[in-house]
This record gives C-alpha cells, structure tokens and sequence, in this order.
C-alpha cells in the first residue's frame, strides 16, 4: 500500500478509487448539463459500477484490504459530488466500528502515535457521512488531449549521437482528459533509414513519451520527419506493455538501450510478418 500518512487521501489506492469517480462524473457533464435532475441517480450508478468492477478483479479478491479503501473512497468521492450512498455508507460505518481499519494498521505495525490520529481521522469521516453534503463539486467539461503521434505512424530523427539517425515506430497512442502519451520503439541507424529499413531492424528503445502542459512538446526538443505509417494490430496498456516506463522528448535524442526488445515488425503484432512489403505502407507527406 503506499499511504504517506493517516489521512483519507495520504493513499495511493484510495486516490485511485476516488479519482476514478471524479473523471468519470466529470465525463458526465453533458449529461448532467441536460438533465440535472439524474445527477444524483449518475453518480450513484458511478460509484456501483466502480466498487462492482474492482470486486471482480483478482487483485481485490486476494489483497481484502483494498476493499476498505475502495469503500472509503467511493463514500467519500460521492459525498464531494453532493450524493449519499446508503448502503456504501453503512458498510464504511460497520468498517469503522468494527475496528477494521484500525486492526490493519495495527497489522502493519504502525504507531500508537499514528494509530490514534487514524482513530481521529476516522471518527471525523463517520460524523461527516451521516451528515448531509452542503456544497458539492460541479462536473467539469472533459478535454481530451490530442497525442503528439498516430498508432502506426513511422517517422525519423536526428539523434544526439554524431552520425547516427532514430528510426522510430509509433506502438500505441493514448489520448486521456490530462494527458496524451505514445509509446515508440526505436532502432538506431548509422544513416536516415527508409520505412522498410526501420521495420527489419531490432528496437534498441521502447517508452511511452508525454504530452503534457508540464512537458516540452516534441517539436521543441527534435526535429523529425514522418515518412509513412503501418498498421499496428498489438495493443500496448501502458501497465502491461514490456517496458512500462516513460521518458520526455529530450529523451528519444538519447535513443538505444544497448539491448534488443525484438524485431520493429513483430512488435506490431501477429498479423504483420517480419518483413513488410511497401505496398503496405501508405506514405503520409
């Protein structure tokens, strides 16, 4: 559990629970801008399907810890949004009466000193629940962020080292409500490779790359040219791909692991053959 302290939200499971709740309220607000009057029944079908989901998944089943969180989080998101619960509400009681929480942290061998500030936190978050919400979050239109690439394209740079040129392969592109990332497997080239040159060569690299408010874009950082685009038939989850790390632009100049994470064209998945005719490339300039 990463937890950093003995309030509600000092959890990294907790914020996870309760800020799953807010996005997808948030990505409600043209719903609920139509019809306020379903708000409360929204929410409420939110915070079901959530608990439903997460009680379906192996990792809940086999960690029952995480069933507090999940409650606590659910309760608590949903009381922000200006919503009660009450059968989520009488199971984060009955949690807390009967020392749940507590006896966990007393599990983990946490302090007397802490244990009593979570008995404090604890007892302000029942009095809060059986109270009723007076202000409420308001859902806020969802943007989502265009990523810099296209699943597919292929494109070529010039890297930081002397002579050599990245030839890169767009895996996977995620375009979320706060951010935008690709993920790109690039080989190095002692000259600037054509489409076909960088599909039969071995990815040297292999990260997802932001676009966010906080990061450079691309264009500030290299310099690149796109020079086709193939088809991708794998899908990549960002916490399931081989290489779940990420890097910002500045990074891709420093392409090359000294390691190959296997061949450009197996990596778009079974349906491509190592080799690729260039009848299947549809060139994009």
């Amino acid at each position: 559990m990463g937890c950093w302290g003995m309030g509600l939200k000092q959890s990294d499971e907790f914020m996870d629970f309760y800020d799953e709740l807010i996005i997808r309220y948030n990505f409600s607000f043209d719903e609920i801008k139509q019809n306020p009057s379903n708000r409360e029944k929204i929410v409420l079908k939110i915070g079901n399907d959530i608990i439903a989901e997460q009680q379906s998944e192996r990792f809940y089943i086999e960690d029952p810890s995480l069933m507090i969180e999940l409650y606590f989080a659910v309760a608590l998101a949903e009381f922000d949004c200006g919503v009660k619960d009450r059968q989520v509400i009488k199971k984060v009681i009955e949690i807390i009466d009967a020392d749940e929480d507590i006896n966990r942290l007393t599990e983990l061998l946490a302090s007397p000193k802490s244990v009593q500030k979570r008995r404090e936190v604890l007892a302000q978050f029942r009095q809060k629940l059986l109270s009723e919400p007076v202000k409420f979050k308001k859902p806020k239109r969802m943007i989502i962020k265009k990523a810099q690439f296209r699943k597919g394209d292929v494109f070529v740079f010039k890297t930081n080292k002397e002579n050599v040129y990245g030839g890169a392969v767009v895996l996977e592109a995620k375009e979320e409500y706060e951010s935008a990332t690709n993920y790109i497997a690039v080989a190095d080239f002692v000259e600037k490779p054509t489409v076909e040159q960088i599909l039969n060569a071995n990815a040297s690299s292999l990260l997802w790359y932001f676009k966010m408010k906080t990061y450079k874009f691309m264009e500030d950082w290299v310099e690149y040219e796109i020079i086709g685009t193939v088809e991708v038939s794998q899908t990549y989850p960002p916490k399931g791909c081989s290489a779940y790390s990420f890097g910002d632009w500045n990074t891709l100049k420093s392409c090359g692991t000294f390691r190959s994470n296997g061949m450009m064209s197996i990596l778009l998945g079974d349906r491509f053959p190592k080799t690729t005719n260039q009848t299947a490339i549809r060139n994009l300039l």
